[in-house]
């Protein structure tokens, strides 16, 4: 549940070494993808938008940049391409915000835009 009592969407948002940001909803009770939105340099304040009404409980599943085979987008970001730093989470439903101080550009941004 969020602050207004709203249940809140399973989400995860990683940040690639690419410089991309990925929003990652996940099935409520597994780690299974049903939504993959994908945001590049410069769309900070759009996505940042979006990450609020995820942490408001919003349902995505309208929203534009979906990718068109989440499930297969979210497998090739494993453990293994994780340890090897081709990515990192940098918040979820769970924890929030995870260090702004370990962000990369993009995250970052999106962090600032997020807390404005």
């Amino acid at each position: 549940m969020n602050q207004n009592g709203t249940k809140m969407q399973n989400f995860s948002i990683i940040e690639d070494n690419g410089g991309t940001i990925h929003i990652i909803i996940h099935e409520p009770n597994d780690d299974s993808c049903t939504t993959c939105i994908m945001a590049f340099a410069g769309e900070w304040n759009i996505l940042a938008e979006a990450v609020k009404d995820l942490f408001n409980g919003e349902d995505p599943s309208d929203w534009e940049n979906a990718v068109e085979n989440p499930q297969e987008h979210w497998d090739y970001y494993t453990v293994e391409s994780l340890q090897n730093g081709g990515w990192k989470y940098i918040a979820d439903s769970k924890g929030g915000w995870f260090g702004s101080e370990t962000f990369g550009f993009a995250g970052q941004s999106l962090y600032e835009a997020c807390q404005s």
